[in-house]
């Protein structure tokens, strides 16, 4: 999110929806990471919600990760196998 110039505000109901389709597509054979590399407030906050929406929904097989730094989330991924 890091080239991201503008951001309108979703609602929690419109990020619910989107980590239950995103979740919907995860190959339940192959858990993968994602990186959410979010150097703003409100992007790193709307990330959160979506990590945690994420992570609640039993079809998830992503780990999602959500950070301010480029470093950071290039590390979290690099421990992925």
């Amino acid at each position: 999110m890091s080239q991201v110039e503008h951001l309108v505000m979703p609602s929690v109901k419109q990020i619910r929806e989107l980590a239950s389709l995103s979740a919907g597509m995860d190959n339940p054979a192959r858990p993968s990471r994602f990186a959410i590399y979010a150097p703003t407030d409100l992007a790193f906050g709307l990330g959160r919600m979506y990590e945690v929406y994420r992570s609640l929904n039993e079809r998830s097989t992503k780990q999602i990760g959500v950070f301010r730094s480029l470093d950071e989330a290039m590390a979290f991924l690099d421990r992925g196998e």
